[in-house]
């Protein structure tokens, strides 16, 4: 039943139910839609500590090297294009096993780590319970807002320690063009942790609550899956946007290649 004046979490529009599911083999829930930008959200999940104190083996997750691989060259050209300066300082939120930490600490750059849930085998002497002290020139959140049933709070939050000029990056996949939304392999059913599915109208909504603006998504397989977002109050050069497309594509070819191995 659809909870009294529940609202999107994404746009606060009104929500429509969508259709019925199960969720760790045992949970019945059901999904609502927003009306107004089509995201797709879980009311109520009172799972959650479940779903976070489960340990499924093995991990169903068997793309998180790739997908922090695929960030961390993303990163590498937000550097080369200027977007980022040359010494920049980082906050990855929700670091996870301290994966992005650590490759970037190998390059010389002062970067931290944020989970609350996840041991940072990577790079436990600087992935913390607590938000490092300062402002960062760059924070990463990958795959995490999707776990969240406050995404505009979760957004404020990492706009209040982001410099001026600074690039948010996230990655979560986005609702739009799915024909099957009770298949999509997204919801993850066999965890339960994905609470809040955006569409990208969506996704551009709780951004602009929280103080930035939508710049540009980037595709992996074809899915637009990492969006850079920007301070809403700043500005960046539309020409190095355009050298970071570029980059972008002729680098993800190379690195695709055989010929470059």
């Amino acid at each position: 039943m659809l909870a009294i004046n529940a609202t999107c979490r994404a746009c606060n529009g009104p929500l429509a139910r969508a259709f019925d599911s199960v969720l760790m083999g045992d949970v019945s829930v059901t999904y609502h839609r927003c009306v107004m930008c089509g995201s797709l959200m879980l009311l109520d999940p009172h799972w959650l500590d479940r779903a976070y104190s489960t340990v499924i083996v093995p991990d169903p997750d068997f793309g998180a090297l790739r997908r922090t691989l695929f960030v961390h060259r993303l990163v590498r050209r937000l550097q080369g294009t200027g977007i980022l300066p040359h010494e920049y300082r980082s906050l990855d939120f929700g670091s996870g096993l301290g994966m992005l930490v650590r490759l970037q600490r190998d390059q010389g750059i002062e970067a931290w780590g944020y989970d609350i849930y996840s041991t940072p085998k990577f790079a436990e002497a600087y992935c913390l319970r607590d938000f490092p002290p300062g402002q960062f020139d760059l924070i990463t959140c990958v795959e995490v807002l999707e776990h969240t049933t406050n995404p505009i709070e979760v957004l404020a939050s990492l706009r209040s320690v982001l410099r001026e000029g600074g690039v948010l990056v996230i990655t979560t996949e986005l609702v739009d063009g799915q024909q099957q939304l009770d298949s999509w392999h997204y919801l993850a059913r066999e965890h339960g942790q994905h609470v809040t599915l955006f569409s990208q109208t969506g996704l551009s909504e709780a951004a602009k609550k929280a103080g930035f603006r939508w710049v540009t998504s980037i595709f992996l397989d074809g899915v637009p899956f990492l969006h850079v977002l920007a301070p809403e109050s700043g500005s960046l050069s539309r020409w190095r946007l355009a050298l970071l497309r570029c980059r972008q594509t002729l680098g993800e070819a190379l690195y695709g290649s055989d010929a470059t191995v």
